[in-house]
């Protein structure tokens, strides 16, 4: 072997380690960003649980009644954020919701499930950059006209009910928005 075989040789065998490393690291990131984003919807998940029994909670405590449970809520709360969550809203999907929710009870619970999820120029943000906001602000960047005055109406009688002096906890006050 003379000597610019072994220079190509050796050029060739940089190269593929190169490639390697490349692809490696390309399916680390990967890897890791699956496994951040469960982690993060595992976390979702029990908050959204946890609120929605705080929300049911606080009801009560306001003699404020809910035709909804946990479940209905927490699937109302995502399938809202899908429908949210994509370039032009799926109206058909929040109008399906909103004829599920009677009464500001039911739209308390929801709005709890909702959580604040980051949002968007489009929605959710692709890479988590979004300012964190609750189902009203997200239906005041997505909606218009009878789906988000009725978003609105809910949330107005939410605010002027006797929410406002329930607490949750010992000394720990419930915040609304």
């Amino acid at each position: 072997m003379n000597k610019e075989q072994a220079l190509e040789l050796a050029q060739n065998k940089t190269v593929q380690k190169a490639a390697l490393f490349l692809v490696g690291g390309v399916l680390l990131f990967i890897g890791g960003r699956k496994i951040y984003n469960y982690i993060k919807q595992k976390k979702a998940e029990n908050e959204a649980k946890h609120a929605a029994e705080n929300a049911q909670k606080v009801l009560k405590a306001a003699g404020i009644e809910s035709s909804l449970t946990e479940a209905q809520a927490q699937s109302y709360a995502n399938t809202l954020l899908n429908a949210f969550d994509r370039m032009g809203t799926d109206t058909d999907a929040v109008r399906e919701v909103l004829s599920n929710i009677k009464t500001k009870g039911d739209y308390y619970m929801v709005k709890k499930c909702f959580g604040t999820p980051e949002y968007g120029t489009y929605g959710k943000p692709m890479w988590g950059s979004g300012t964190p906001m609750n189902l009203t602000e997200w239906a005041r960047k997505e909606l218009s006209g009878d789906l988000l005055d009725k978003m609105v109406n809910f949330d107005t009688q939410i605010l002027s009910s006797n929410l406002k002096g329930v607490t949750t906890k010992k000394d720990e006050p419930f915040v609304i928005l």
